[in-house]
């Protein structure tokens, strides 16, 4: 019985481990397309800055909404990392 009890632990085991790396290779990959993305707003930032035939109300209307989103992603890239931070030490306790 003690046999049987242990091999379904490791079972257990193995399977929540495979949970978590799954878990640690979607934030990854989430956080790898959280920064593309922010480069793509950051270079979009620029364009629109060197456009010069825009008035500046013009340009503060289009940079709003990008200045939001961007502080959106950085929120969600924090949150990724942080998830991340907790699940690398919980493995390395």
């Amino acid at each position: 019985m003690g046999k049987d009890l242990e091999l379904m632990m490791q079972g257990q085991m193995n399977r929540y481990q495979q949970l978590m790396e799954k878990q640690v290779a979607t934030l990854a990959k989430a956080k790898e397309d959280t920064e593309a993305a922010l480069a793509d707003l950051e270079q979009e930032t620029v364009n629109l800055m060197k456009d010069r035939k825009m008035n500046a109300a013009e340009r503060l209307n289009k940079l709003g909404p990008l200045m939001e989103e961007q502080d959106r992603f950085n929120s969600f890239l924090e949150s990724v990392e942080s998830l991340l931070g907790r699940h690398l030490r919980k493995q390395g306790e």
